[in-house]
């Protein structure tokens, strides 16, 4: 079937500068003390340093905030960027339910590591609570640069159910279903880290939506063109 639930898209082809300013204004950073905002270098979003997300002061990350409407059952997804073996800490991922900033940020996070020692990729689902880290799940997935990763969020808490996806396929090991605490409403976004090696670490190509049942998504290259910035609906394929 198709899908046209999408509420926003955005490619990231119009200049560089942080999300939340110039030509990207339809983001709100979470401001943590260290991480530092989102930002577009070379068409590809990265963080400002390297951090992981149980670190204390997290990763970058920032939740659209432009126009649209998001129900509280949801979804995020990004083309992952620069999958190379070199550093645990810098990754890139998606989020739903994102909201506040600092000690107050709030948001479920799909987060894909690089890797030192190993030729698959650590694939975490945690969650951030008013600045609180908490691991959910985590498993090695095979990933490789420009492959999607999805993050889909439904129901409340305490029976939240979380499902990851690589490339429109669920990645089982990660399925949470109908078993999650956390936060109820928020809107879906972005996370990322940075080794000063773009694009190691770095996202592209966000769209993000309500849920209204099916699967994973997959971009139709006819009407996601990565060099634009689209904020209009989409149709694409899912199954």
């Amino acid at each position: 079937m198709t899908r046209t639930v999408i509420v926003s898209t955005q490619a990231f082809g119009a200049g560089d500068a942080e999300l939340g300013s110039g030509t990207y204004p339809d983001w709100t950073n979470v401001n943590t003390a260290n991480a530092g905002n989102l930002k577009v270098t070379s068409g590809v979003v990265s963080g400002t340093f390297s951090f992981s997300p149980e670190n204390g002061d997290g990763v970058a990350a920032a939740f659209w905030s432009g126009s649209g409407s998001f129900t509280d059952d949801q979804y995020a997804i990004c083309k992952v960027k620069g999958i190379v073996n070199d550093s645990i800490n810098v990754g890139r991922g998606v989020m739903c339910r994102g909201s506040g900033s600092g000690g107050t940020r709030t948001y479920f996070a799909l987060y894909v590591y690089n890797a030192i020692v190993t030729t698959n990729y650590v694939t975490r689902l945690f969650k951030v609570v008013n600045g609180t880290y908490t691991n959910i799940a985590s498993t090695e997935v095979a990933f490789a640069s420009d492959d999607t990763v999805e993050l889909e969020c439904s129901g409340t808490s305490p029976a939240i159910t979380l499902t990851a996806y690589r490339n429109g396929s669920e990645i089982a090991a990660l399925t949470q279903t109908a078993s999650v605490t956390g936060p109820d409403t928020g809107k879906p976004g972005l996370l990322a880290g940075d080794d000063g090696a773009l694009p190691n670490g770095a996202a592209d190509d966000f769209v993000a939506g309500n849920l209204t049942g099916g699967g994973g998504i997959t971009f139709d290259e006819e009407v996601w063109n990565p060099m634009e910035q689209q904020t209009n609906p989409l149709t694409v394929s899912v199954w």
